[in-house]
């Protein structure tokens, strides 16, 4: 681990970028995060998880002081932090490395291959000052691919106070739009590190179970997807059958979720509709047998304590 230290106040926000080979999206990142337009006190963990290609070589520089805040030294409030991991492509593990070591009061996240616009940490940490009891905010997003701006589509569901019925629809918190509380995020236990994709949809729906979060309208980050396997593939683009994967999340959360009636009616039938949606999709892709096993899994949710149902590990095969 190395460390290129600013002053040595405590941070108010500590910044967890994972990063397994981008190097170039990576310096990119992070000099979005020094060009931030906050002046106030945070950390930098970048924490690499066994890259092969030129990234070890570009974090000893940055632990230099040779890293550019827009061709200059890193600013003196901040603190550069790099861990590097043995490789486990898990990005829940890679993140809760980061976190173990956090001094700040708040966590932020940022995957390497966004970007956060420079107003993103003051507006976030003004909605957090002004609403302390809030323990989690996010933002709007700009979506690019390439160099194309991908329209989002409407808001079907609220984004702000509690959205754990959106959240068990789809993912709707991107990782990099997220500013959560330290002592919040160890209290629920960080992210699972034995889910590959969908990792965080699990983790919000711990999360809005018992919170309710705040949300900015302002577009604050850009998600950048499309790039080069060579620049770091994406494993949601690696894998496609997204809907899969976040079945196979909603099953880990309820296999420890100790929810109330209402919330547990709820998470059942998002595990009902489910099922049912993608055994749909598997008929129409001829795969009968696999339609049937989801059909009856859909009356089947798993319960606290209960193994990963046998139907889903039967299709993780295919996929793994």
């Amino acid at each position: 681990m190395s460390i290129l230290r600013g002053d040595e106040k405590e941070p108010i926000c500590s910044v967890i970028i994972p990063s397994y080979n981008r190097r170039r999206l990576l310096s990119e990142a992070v000099a979005s995060v020094l060009n931030q337009a906050w002046a106030g006190h945070l950390e930098i963990i970048i924490v690499d998880d066994g890259s092969t290609d030129d990234t070890p070589d570009y974090l000893a520089k940055l632990t230099q002081a040779t890293a550019t805040r827009t061709q200059a030294a890193p600013a003196s409030n901040c603190a550069v932090t790099t861990l590097r991991i043995p490789h486990c492509g898990m990005p829940g593990a890679v993140r809760n490395r980061g976190v173990e070591i956090a001094r700040g009061e708040y966590i932020a996240f940022l995957d390497s291959d966004d970007l956060w616009l420079s107003s993103k940490l003051a507006a976030q940490l003004t909605l957090h000052r002004a609403h302390p009891q809030l323990v989690l905010s996010h933002t709007r997003e700009h979506w690019l691919r390439g160099k194309r701006i991908i329209k989002q589509p409407a808001d079907e569901y609220p984004k702000h106070g509690d959205v754990f019925t959106a959240a068990l629809e789809k993912c709707m918190i991107g990782p990099s739009t997220a500013m959560v509380k330290r002592n919040v995020f160890e209290q629920i236990g960080g992210f699972r590190e034995d889910i590959q994709v969908a990792e965080d949809y699990e983790f919000w729906l711990r999360l809005t179970a018992t919170h309710e979060v705040g949300f900015l309208s302002e577009p604050l980050i850009i998600k950048r997807a499309g790039h080069s396997a060579a620049e770091g593939e994406q494993l949601s683009e690696r894998y496609g059958r997204i809907e899969f994967f976040r079945l196979r999340a909603l099953a880990a959360f309820l296999s420890v979720a100790h929810l109330p009636p209402d919330l547990l009616r709820l998470a059942h039938n998002a595990w009902r509709d489910k099922c049912l949606i993608y055994a749909a999709g598997r008929a129409k892709r001829n795969d009968p047998d696999e339609a049937a096993a989801l059909v009856l899994l859909a009356d089947q949710p798993p319960g606290p304590g209960d193994p990963l149902p046998q139907a889903l590990e039967l299709l993780a095969q295919d996929i793994d």
